[in-house]
């Protein structure tokens, strides 16, 4: 069906979570929100719908959408002049033609201008919300200083801006260098961030009314669709999409088992999609209970995550998988995990293995410094991006530099 997209060249409609949409947009009145989504979860569509309900409703008087994953600025004055021109494009109004031409003036200090425009819409009465997408890009930058974020925080100070960040972590965590850590502008945002994962029984139903408007499922379909997927939202696009070009009619528990039977067999990329969503020790985390199973309770924060993405449940105790299709894709690589010669044989499967070796045992880590375990945990992740590794490895030293300094006997 043309209304679940797996893999949508653009971004879609919202077909669910309309309430937690409502709840942030009603946040945003008062405060900056940052929303932490996995690839894959639904993070760019939810701020999509977010940025055109504000737009529809009035809610606020400016509203400014900035991907920042199209584009990443890699110093300062670029961000900043990106900055300008986004703002500048998208505002509207009585003054919107004035403050282009304002902002795209060649001022040297282009954080000042964008300041100078927040003032005028506060004299004004007037708040922007800024749609931050991406973020995960600019603050992986090595190239951007602590000063583009203390310019931010120092924007949010102002009544006329709000922001909606959008990220794959949290946003202190993706910084690349300890300065910009420091920052007070990721203090800026509404605490707790809002976390998005599987979608849950309401979220689901709401999720699946497109289909249900063809296709009635009764309640044994809707069941069995939810052990299929779990609730991972690029299975339940795919499952969907399936049933809806595959049953002529209403659909029963069989139809469902037979279409998740035939997108495993068709390879459906849909599947390596979700797990490529995870990180290499929760990759092997939820490998570990399909193979074995596990005590509910045993995994402790690891569990949490797992549940929370929709991979594992509870089921008299025991831990077990929650969605049926991704671990049946699971089991047919199983050789692979079981394998030295397998896993790193060729340099093909060595350069596939050996990341999630490396982040096994730095979870293993000992050591109590949280910012040198997230150092070490991003240099892992951008071992194939040159650039972004070697600036890692960098903050690396320095900060264990700094570490040895402070501890050093005076």
């Amino acid at each position: 069906m043309d209304i679940y997209h797996p893999f949508p060249t653009q971004i879609p409609s919202l077909l669910a979570r309309r309430k937690l949409a409502a709840q942030l947009l009603g946040s945003l009145i008062k405060h900056n929100v940052s929303v932490v989504g996995r690839r894959h979860y639904g993070k760019s569509v939810l701020l999509s719908h977010i940025a055109r309900e504000a737009r529809k409703q009035g809610t606020f008087d400016q509203v400014v959408e900035w991907d920042l994953r199209h584009f990443t600025p890699q110093e300062d004055g670029e961000f900043f002049r990106e900055m300008c021109e986004k703002i500048g494009n998208q505002l509207v109004g009585k003054f919107a033609a004035d403050a282009r031409e304002f902002l795209s003036s060649k001022h040297e200090q282009i954080a000042s201008t964008i300041r100078a425009l927040l003032e005028i819409l506060e004299g004004e009465g007037q708040i922007l919300l800024l749609v931050m997408d991406g973020m995960d890009d600019p603050l992986s930058s090595s190239g951007l200083s602590k000063g583009v974020w203390d310019h931010l925080c120092s924007f949010t100070d102002k009544g006329s801006l709000r922001i909606l960040a959008g990220s794959r972590r949290r946003l202190r965590e993706l910084c690349m260098n300890t300065a910009s850590r420091t920052s007070d502008f990721f203090r800026r945002f509404e605490d707790p961030v809002t976390i998005l994962g599987a979608f849950d029984s309401a979220e689901l139903t709401e999720y699946l009314e497109g289909l249900e408007a063809t296709h009635p499922m009764d309640k044994g379909a809707r069941s069995e669709f939810d052990r299929q997927t779990g609730g991972i939202p690029i299975l339940c696009a795919s499952l969907a999409r399936k049933l809806g070009e595959c049953v002529p009619g209403p659909v029963g528990q069989k139809d469902v088992v037979a279409a998740a039977k035939d997108l495993a067999g068709q390879e459906s990329q849909a599947l390596p999609a979700a797990m490529d969503s995870l990180e290499p020790n929760e990759r092997m985390a939820y490998a570990e209970v399909v193979a074995r199973g596990h005590a509910a309770g045993s995994h402790g924060s690891m569990e949490k995550i797992l549940r929370t993405l929709g991979l594992i449940k509870s089921s008299g105790g025991k831990l077990e998988s929650a969605s049926e299709m991704l671990a049946g894709y699971l089991r047919s690589q199983c050789e692979s995990l079981c394998s030295i010669q397998d896993l790193f044989g060729s340099r093909e499967a060595y350069e596939r293995n050996i990341q999630d070796i490396s982040s096994l045992r730095n979870s293993q880590s000992a050591t109590k410094d949280v910012d040198l375990h997230d150092f070490i945990s991003r240099a892992l992740l951008d071992q194939k991006n040159p650039k972004l590794f070697l600036s890692t490895i960098r903050n690396i030293f320095e900060h264990a530099l700094g570490m040895v300094w402070c501890n050093a006997p005076q």
